[in-house]
């Protein structure tokens, strides 16, 4: 009977090591998103090709 509690004891940290290893995969993953959406620049969102120079060179004409 020890020796299977000591086997499940083994058992069950190793499964808990996967466990914890998932949750921070995922962590780093929104966290990384979260950056990169955060890094994006003005010209990227909007979607334009032309920067606030040029848009204000064609408005003035």
């Amino acid at each position: 009977m020890k020796k299977f509690i000591e086997e499940f004891k083994t058992f069950a940290l190793r499964g808990n090591v996967m466990v914890n290893f998932i949750i921070m995969v995922f962590i780093l993953f929104c966290l990384m998103k979260g950056i990169n959406k955060l890094g994006r620049t003005d010209k990227e969102r909007r979607g334009t090709g032309r920067t606030d120079h040029e848009n204000l060179y064609l408005l003035s004409e």
